[in-house]
């Protein structure tokens, strides 16, 4: 049975709960039924008095027999919390109680790869947002609330790292049940703009241009520079269509694939416009590898500014020129939120002159 047609059958199946004047319901958690209710607190809770909480059903899976399962286990646990039976000590998995942090991130990298695929997007998400906060925990400790909060504690308030890990602890706590509310942590942390201070100038862009002696990464930062590519996207360019069409194709990546387009088009007719290109052939295993070892290569090689800085000069670049920033946003592969709040702030005296000088050539 397909998930869509699953979930129809459990609302089917709480209808018929709430008629029966059923005090709980069944909830699908990814491929697995639990029930969802108002019970009183756990053993390990700080709370006082009953509130919403789920109610774990083991190894009860979304399929058409374990809803027929989890609907008497809800009649069951209805007449229990009527009576004044209910125990969480019924209904704890001991297992549960005493696994350890290690074995329950286990479970989770499993559930998430289960539903997500494994490819070098899912891979990078995976390793940034999950692993570096999951490695930080205590590994053969319990699973606790107080080992999360005390983990976030860890690292700075409104910062990026507070809040990847609080997203990645809310998830971790919500998949084994553990009652933790993170999100009065999170802080007020977003991304800042850019400082224009620390673009090159299209001069200088040209000026390294020429001093890089391997042609392979010569081509890394040329499509860097002209289509204001994420690092490893490079790697993902359809090389055929690129010799051909200015107007590029990224396979792959980030944000998945997408058209792009040169900024200015005189750099694409100067360096690919019928020529083989060829990138460096590298070992990696996510596509975060690529921007490591890119970023190694050109800081040994004594690029005066960071690699990827390219990028945010091509936002630059098309700002002063006035292009659309939803086009710009969709080209650069991101959301017009992204791109407002990071890239169109960080305009200077360049970009301003710029735009007075298309003006005039305009009116000439």
């Amino acid at each position: 049975m397909g998930t869509e047609k699953l979930d129809s059958e459990i609302t089917r199946v709480n209808s018929e709960l709430k008629a029966a004047r059923c005090r709980v319901r069944v909830e699908r958690r990814h491929d697995r039924l639990v029930l969802r209710g108002t019970f009183p607190p756990k053993p390990d809770s700080s709370r006082l008095k009953p509130y919403s909480q789920r109610l774990s059903l083991g190894l009860v899976y979304a399929t058409p027999a374990g809803l027929r399962a989890a609907r008497k286990q809800a009649l069951k646990v209805s007449e229990q919390l009527n009576e004044g039976l209910f125990s969480w000590a019924d209904w704890l998995d001991d297992k549960q109680a005493t696994r350890t942090i290690a074995q329950w991130v286990a479970e989770f990298e499993a559930s998430y790869f289960d539903r997500r695929g494994r490819n070098p997007k899912v891979e990078t998400t995976w390793d940034k947002d999950y692993r570096v906060p999951f490695r930080q925990l205590p590994q053969e400790q319990s699973l606790t609330a107080e080992a999360l909060l005390a983990a976030i504690a860890l690292t700075s308030p409104n910062t990026r790292s507070r809040q990847r890990y609080c997203m990645a602890y809310g998830a971790l706590a919500e998949f084994a049940g553990v009652e933790v509310d993170l999100a009065p942590l999170r802080g007020s942390y977003s991304p800042s703009a850019v400082n224009p201070r620390e673009l090159p100038s299209d001069a200088m862009v040209l000026e390294w241009d020429a001093k890089i002696p391997d042609p392979r990464w010569q081509a890394v930062y040329r499509l860097m520079a002209v289509y204001g590519l994420r690092n490893h996207e490079c790697w993902y360019v359809d090389f055929d269509r690129l010799k051909d069409d200015a107007i590029a194709l990224v396979r792959d990546g980030k944000t998945g694939g997408r058209l792009i387009v040169p900024y200015p088009v005189q750099w694409w007719e100067m360096w690919f416009r019928g020529a083989k290109v060829s990138l460096p052939v590298l070992t990696v295993k996510r596509n975060m590898d690529y921007g490591r070892l890119s970023a190694q290569y050109f800081k040994r090689l004594g690029l005066p500014f960071t690699l990827y800085n390219l990028r945010h000069t091509h936002a630059a670049r098309m700002a002063a020129a006035g292009v659309d920033g939803q086009l710009a946003a969709k080209l650069q592969g991101h959301s017009s939120k992204v791109h407002e709040r990071i890239y169109l702030n960080f305009m200077d005296e360049r970009h301003f002159q710029a735009l007075v000088d298309r003006q005039r050539s305009q009116d000439s």
